[in-house]
């Protein structure tokens, strides 16, 4: 049999953010109710701390970040 178990649950929700569009605003950081982001030591072609998902925190899904990103950096995937 091939596919996927509807027996088998999801683990979580993965992040991507476009580092070269961030800006660093810092809006997706103040909304994220889990706290799952933060700034990354490098910097991006704008010259810019980009964000980037913490590793050792899950992100609830919960759409924040990407909804409040004004120039739609944010993606979020279940699985």
């Amino acid at each position: 049999m091939t596919g996927i178990s509807k027996d088998k649950k999801v683990s979580g929700f993965k992040v991507f953010v476009k580092k070269d569009k961030c800006k660093s605003c810092g809006l997706c950081l103040l909304y994220c109710p889990a706290k799952c982001l933060l700034f990354s030591k490098n910097f991006n072609k704008k010259g810019v701390k980009f964000v980037k998902k913490k590793k050792d925190k899950d992100c609830s899904g919960c759409g924040n970040c990407f909804l409040i990103c004004p120039d739609a950096c944010i993606e979020i995937y279940e699985g």
